[in-house]
């Protein structure tokens, strides 16, 4: 049992016109249902993994670069994240 993570890249999935990532559990031949995670900000520009609250668990870091800021999605251990958590970048927010 693992997940897949796909970034939402023509749109947003939970139509509120900031981008999502959607994790897909992989279990057997089929998908199971997805679930959405906002990235706490506007276009989001890169993603990566790891334990940054050091509980164990996989945590995502989003940087937002039309918002200026990280979304950090913290790790449930069950395959899911907690309620992304923006953090301030420093960035002007104007994007790549």
């Amino acid at each position: 049992m693992g997940n897949h993570l796909d970034g939402d890249a023509n749109g947003t999935a939970s139509g509120d016109w900031v981008r999502d990532f959607v994790v897909l559990p992989v279990g057997g031949p089929l998908f199971g249902a997805s679930t959405t995670y906002a990235t706490g900000g506007g276009n989001p520009h890169g993603v990566t993994h790891a334990d940054f609250n050091r509980d164990g668990k996989l945590d995502l870091a989003v940087a937002n670069a039309g918002s200026a800021n990280l979304g950090l999605l913290l790790g449930d251990g069950a395959g899911g994240f907690a309620a992304t958590v923006t953090v301030a970048s420093g960035g002007s927010g104007a994007g790549p």
